[in-house]
């Protein structure tokens, strides 16, 4: 998590880009300022936090040691950043280096709603996916809805040629919206800090 700090994520590219039409997010703003004070306070942020996040981490394990038993081994991974260091993906394993796992565990009523219908479980995990898939430059990538008790389901998830050619125009946007806005912080970070030790100063002066 702390990998994470101040660091473009797939898991929040929907943020940047809208999903169906890849043109940039009105969320972009507040995402920006999120990051710098991410940087700024040393530690994230919890807005995801709740009863299905916490259902998807404790369910991820035996959902990844199923996809290890029906498919292909799985290596644990932490995070996968960009050389920068600005853009980054949590894949929930890697198989041969050369692939990567996306899973998810969502309430039953949503993975038979998967089920039926495959190609909504692209859909909504579409930016996440292709973030990672653009980060690695492996040729594929599967993504993986488990529900204890109905069949799990596997998709092949393939590069989109036309997500990367967005991932590229607006992430480079952002990263230098982001660096620009960590510069005036830093740059108002340093004025209050200066404010504080002249008061400090004018204290000690009044106690003299």
């Amino acid at each position: 998590r702390q990998l994470r700090l101040g660091v473009i994520t797939g898991s929040d590219m929907e943020r940047i880009i809208t999903p169906k039409t890849l043109k940039p997010s009105a969320a972009q703003r507040d995402y920006v300022a999120e990051l710098v004070a991410e940087t700024l306070v040393g530690a994230p942020f919890d807005d995801a936090a709740g009863k299905w996040a916490e259902r998807g981490m404790a369910l991820e394990g035996e959902a990844r040691a199923w996809y290890c038993l029906t498919h292909e081994t799985v290596e644990e991974v932490g995070f996968i950043s960009r050389d920068d260091g600005r853009v980054g993906c949590s894949p929930d394993g890697i198989i041969e280096g050369k692939r990567g796992l996306e899973i998810k565990c969502p309430a039953a009523k949503t993975h038979v709603g998967y089920l039926l219908d495959p190609a909504s479980l692209v859909a909504a995990y579409r930016l996440q996916v292709q973030t990672a898939l653009w980060l690695t430059g492996w040729p594929v990538w599967d993504l993986m809805s488990y529900c204890p008790g109905l069949p799990e389901l596997v998709i092949n998830v393939l590069p989109d040629a036309e997500v990367f050619a967005a991932l590229e125009a607006e992430v480079g946007v952002l990263t230098e919206r982001t660096r620009q806005a960590e510069q005036e912080a830093n740059l108002l970070t340093g004025a209050l800090t200066d404010l504080d030790d002249r008061a400090l100063k004018y204290e000690a002066h009044l106690a003299a």
